[in-house]
């Protein structure tokens, strides 16, 4: 049976030693982390040994820090651990938003597909369009979905005025 840990760990995100710690005391299969705060300068061995996790991340871009004036943080991450016995297969994006899809395939079983999507407070109702868009697409094309993020949802002011659902119903 694999794991998907579904808690907030309680320890500070500036303390990799603590993060660390927590994924060799719990070993979780499957970790998705919203609002990483990683950037080009912190490499993907600093976090964790890739002898035991696969990690896969989409860190915020220069482009999108100056276009809503940020300095850090954003950015997604999605990490497997290697002896689950499934072939992880990264779904390649056709998009700038902050969001990472994988795809778990393991022998005589349907594929999993697993994303995660994090939404800025700040962000309008575009970044809304883009991700149902983003998403309509990919249900079509996997059965077995699943959506893990930050949507920031608190932040909507007005809920009066129509908001995107992101919900598809894939039955129909």
């Amino acid at each position: 049976m694999h794991t998907i840990r579904g808690d907030q760990p309680e320890f500070q995100a500036t303390k990799l030693g603590d993060f660390q710690a927590y994924l060799f005391t719990y070993s979780p299969d499957i970790v998705v982390l919203n609002e990483t705060w990683l950037n080009k300068y912190i490499s993907d061995g600093e976090l964790i040994s890739e002898k035991y996790y696969t990690l896969l991340r989409k860190d915020r871009t220069e482009k999108d820090m100056k276009l809503f004036n940020k300095k850090g943080g954003g950015g997604v991450s999605i990490l497997c651990k290697n002896d689950i016995g499934v072939e992880i297969e990264l779904v390649k994006a056709k998009t700038d938003l902050p969001i990472i899809t994988i795809l778990l395939k393991q022998k005589n079983l349907t594929p999993i597909c697993i994303s995660t999507f994090y939404r800025y407070d700040y962000s309008g109702i575009g970044y809304f369009n883009e991700a149902e868009r983003y998403y309509t697409n990919l249900a079509k094309k996997f059965k077995n979905l699943t959506i893990i993020g930050d949507l920031n949802l608190s932040s909507v002011e007005n809920w009066d005025t129509p908001t995107p659902v992101l919900c598809v119903d894939t039955t129909a």
